[in-house]
């Protein structure tokens, strides 16, 4: 995450490809069930943008995003349905970000220590 930069194996380039200035990007920790985001790309996915990024396998398709106003994190178990990698429906986007908007929200929100 502080590169700011994503990566797939060289198979994935044409999908990264298809990635526009809108849309939406999120990052997806399947051991953790947790997703990052939203991130929006910077340019367009190339080849080793940053070859050593992921030693020793590597992850060669790659584009460079930034941080969106929605920069927090969510658990993919508390979404109607089940994150399997590439591209999202709209209904899809919208209820993570929504998700996300939530728990954002609450993390700002003051405790109220008893």
């Amino acid at each position: 995450l502080e590169r700011n930069l994503g990566g797939l194996p060289k198979s994935n380039i044409h999908k990264m490809k298809l990635i526009g200035n809108s849309t939406k990007v999120f990052l997806h920790n399947f051991k953790s069930k947790t997703v990052f985001g939203a991130f929006r790309p910077v340019g367009v996915a190339k080849l080793n943008i940053v070859p050593e990024a992921w030693p020793p396998r590597g992850f060669p398709a790659q584009c460079q995003w930034e941080r969106t106003e929605c920069d927090t994190t969510a658990s993919s178990l508390a979404l109607s349905w089940k994150i399997t990698g590439g591209a999202m429906t709209q209904p899809q986007v919208d209820e993570l970000m929504a998700l996300m908007q939530q728990n954002a929200a609450t993390a700002a929100a003051p405790r109220v220590v008893p």
